[in-house]
């Protein structure tokens, strides 16, 4: 159409479209064997997965604000990362017009594609004056039993003493309300995650203590900041969201427990860094978006020198922990959730606040060092009694030697389980177990009959929490524990989060190079819970079974 003839007028483009049957774009509900059908679907979250809902520019530095409305069935509730809105046709609140089968949403905050997320189904709630839990309501009952709403709530006033006020609370009229949805396993491939003023959990994530992982989601919840789409800018966001996390783990659990979360991520980092190929080109400019998930050990590391870098950056500014806070609240955070920015942009805010800082800092950031890979900088851990404790027990573990061999006895194990298992069972918080957990995978000193013994006393083949209880997998699997397969098979039918799935099924294939009994096991396994995973999650899991000739004949 000529200019002329719209010039001076507002201009409407209305694009009608069609989401194809079997789009990656929204994951519907698959009842299991027996179970009726319920309605319920999620948009997924990952590069290329946007435009595969809606026409958009899919690119995570293309940030846009939105408004949406939703025509659903009656007895159907709409939950969205975004500010409820009124009726066009009403004054009263959408959430009371649901035999309208109107929902209306609007974010005026820009956002990228890859941060839309929306679920639909037949929802209840329960709300209190800072947190609304949302969920089938067969699921609600149990979830307010096991998730601690009071921990879950004061988590936004705890981030926000320390950095300033949340997301939500910046672009809600209604303050910093949290929502958590509670996610069937089947509809989502990477176990949970936070939107900004929403929180996606699974039900088996809430067993046991609050683990790291929802506290890593709530982060991602309360910051609101988008990843960038530079490979060389994206330590930023990254190192940021560990960073915050990291300050507030030691508020709520303590200095000891966030030096010992530390200590976790930086085996698991180590791990990642070892299993990177050879000729990885790890210092790429730019990364497309459908490269992203075949990067995962890249990013790790990626992340962890991020981390690493905000450490540094903090004691080059004086090594004031409420001064760089503050930075962080008052500058960074705010320009973050209106943009991506980059290494030179952040060093320009940093050298703002701080003008005293080191002419060498200015020539390192512009210089990209948190991206040197090859001799990676990891900052010093901090001296923690929790951590030697767990040392001490498992360097006792080590000093036991096989009972088939001269000097080993079945009476040394039993000594040490008396003298431990009440300290492991009652004292030690799961940062502990995990951290203990994570040391035996790497040992080559504690034999396959301490691990057994362990598993009983210790109450590891029972463990509630999925953190624990994968890593326990690993170690039956890497013992030759065959007569434990009830414990993996509990695991795999309990959860369904890609980390978890496949680590299992990657130490089941290992195994199964030496044993091939642990092949016939693993396939097994696989047709058990193979109806019960996420599409995303049984495309990897058979990948690794099928390179590991697990599937078929052997």
């Amino acid at each position: 159409m000529p200019c002329s003839e719209w010039d001076g007028q507002d201009l409407v483009l209305e694009v009608i479209f069609d989401v194809l049957p079997g789009s990656p774009a929204l994951s519907w509900l698959q009842p299991g064997p027996g179970e009726p059908h319920r309605c319920f679907c999620i948009t997924e979250a990952g590069p290329g997965w946007a435009r595969a809902l809606l026409p958009c520019v899919d690119n995570p530095a293309e940030l846009s604000s939105f408004t949406a409305t939703f025509l659903v069935s009656r007895g159907l509730t709409v939950i969205m990362a975004a500010q409820l809105a009124k009726s066009d046709s009403s004054e009263e609140l959408v959430d009371e017009l649901v035999e309208d089968r109107i929902f209306k949403f609007v974010s005026d905050q820009p956002s990228p594609t890859d941060a839309l997320c929306f679920a639909i189904g037949e929802l209840s709630s329960l709300s209190s004056p800072s947190l609304r839990l949302w969920g089938e309501p067969q699921q609600l009952e149990a979830a307010v039993k096991e998730l601690d709403c009071a921990r879950t709530a004061r988590s936004f006033e705890v981030l926000s003493s320390i950095f300033g006020p949340s997301w939500q609370a910046e672009h809600s009229a209604s303050g910093a309300l949290l929502q958590v949805l509670l996610v069937p396993p089947t509809c989502i491939h990477d176990g949970g995650r936070g939107h900004p003023g929403l929180l996606l959990i699974p039900p088996g994530a809430l067993s046991g203590s609050m683990s790291y992982t929802i506290s890593s989601w709530l982060v991602q919840a309360w910051l609101g900041v988008s990843k960038s789409t530079s490979w060389r800018d994206r330590w930023l966001s990254c190192g940021l969201e560990l960073y915050v996390l990291h300050r507030f783990i030691q508020e709520m659990d303590g200095a000891s427990a966030a030096s010992l979360q530390v200590s976790v991520r930086r085996k698991a980092f180590l791990r990642a860094l070892s299993a990177l190929p050879p000729e990885s080109p790890v210092a790429r400019l730019r990364c497309e978006g459908d490269q992203w998930q075949q990067r995962v050990g890249e990013l790790k590391v990626l992340e962890e020198n991020g981390f690493a870098m905000m450490l540094w950056l903090r004691e080059q500014c004086g090594d004031s922990t409420a001064a760089f806070d503050s930075f962080l609240g008052t500058c960074a955070i705010p320009a973050l959730r209106r943009k991506c920015l980059t290494s030179e942009e952040f060093r320009d805010l940093l050298l703002a606040t701080f003008p005293r800082c080191p002419d060498f800092l200015l020539s390192d950031l512009q210089a990209s060092c948190p991206f040197d890979m090859s001799e990676p900088w990891l900052p010093e851990l901090e001296s923690c009694d929790e951590r030697s404790v767990v040392d001490k027990v498992l360097k006792a573990w080590e000093r036991i030697p096989p009972c088939e061999v001269v000097g080993g006895s079945q009476a040394q194990v039993s000594n040490l389980i008396i003298r431990t298992a009440v300290l492991v069972k009652m004292k030690w918080n799961v940062h502990q177990i995990l951290y203990f957990l994570d040391s035996l995978l790497e040992t080559t000193g504690v034999y396959r009959e301490s691990i057994i013994r362990m598993g009983d006393a210790y109450g590891f083949n029972l463990a509630k929490n999925d953190d624990v209880l994968a890593r326990w997998c690993q170690l039956l699997i890497q013992h030759n524990c065959q007569d434990h397969v009830a414990v993996i098979k509990s695991l795999l039918l309990r959860q369904g989060e890609l980390k978890y799935v496949t680590a299992t099924f990657r130490a089941l294939v290992q195994k199964g190079r030496s044993d091939v009994r642990w092949k016939f096991i693993s396939h097994e396994l696989w047709e058990l819970v193979q109806p019960s995973l996420h599409p995303v999650v049984q495309a990897e899991a058979f990948r690794i079974l099928d390179r590991g000739k697990c599937i078929g004949s052997f």
